[in-house]
């Protein structure tokens, strides 16, 4: 989780964490309620649903086995293909661009399970699917980008260990690589409110453009 991951870069890392937070809090936003990249926050808010009697039920549930369906589908072009990131990036990108283009065309969204929406919401997720199939297949050694629970949590076992003086020089390495992943994911998700809130939805197109500088990025 914590090296440096070969043909990936530690600022390529960080973007690809901001574009996850950046698409997990417009789906947010925007789509009532769905986690895009997180998807297993979704189970809390299914619950709440359940509870309140609020709505988007369906559309949250439509997460998990898109999600699924995505990484197994990513997995099997990986095997096909002899450089499976930059074409996985494309499969992203191409997402991506959907996701953006039907929240700008059939958006805002009244209805929390409206058929427009769960196609949308369906998009983002099975984008972030393929980033997480990629990170997974194609750089196993690079700090998630979409998953912040457990960087944070080492992050701050490698910080109680550097208080005491008990970190280990590599740690310290490890400690401003996720660091930095950690800024990256939160900063997409400021930058994921402000473009909602000052652009509106055309303003989704920025993690598009960001995913197309990644393409010529990558080796």
């Amino acid at each position: 989780m914590s090296t440096t991951a070969p043909g990936l870069s530690l600022t390529n890392t960080a973007l690809l964490a901001g574009i996850a937070g950046f698409v997990d809090t417009a789906t947010f936003v925007a789509l009532h309620g769905v986690f895009a990249a997180h998807v297993t926050g979704n189970f809390v808010l299914i619950g709440a649903a359940l509870a309140l009697g609020t709505g988007g039920l369906i559309a949250k549930l439509a997460t998990f086995p898109v999600f699924m369906i995505s990484v197994v589908l990513t997995r099997h072009m990986a095997r096909r293909w002899e450089r499976p990131a930059r074409k996985l990036l494309t499969a992203k990108l191409v997402l991506l661009a959907a996701f953006w283009l039907g929240t700008c065309y059939f958006g805002p969204f009244e209805q929390a399970d409206s058929p427009e929406l769960i196609l949308v919401a369906s998009l983002a997720v099975a984008a972030m699917a393929v980033q997480n199939g990629m990170m997974r297949i194609a750089f196993p050694s690079a700090t998630p980008t979409t998953i912040m629970t457990g960087n944070t949590t080492g992050a701050m076992i490698d910080t109680a260990d550097w208080m005491v003086g008990r970190l280990a020089p590599e740690g310290l390495g490890r400690l401003r690589r996720v660091g930095l992943v950690l800024l990256g994911f939160a900063g997409g998700c400021a930058a994921g409110a402000a473009a909602l809130t000052w652009v509106g939805p055309m303003g989704l197109v920025l993690p598009v453009l960001a995913t197309v500088w990644l393409l010529f990025r990558l080796p």
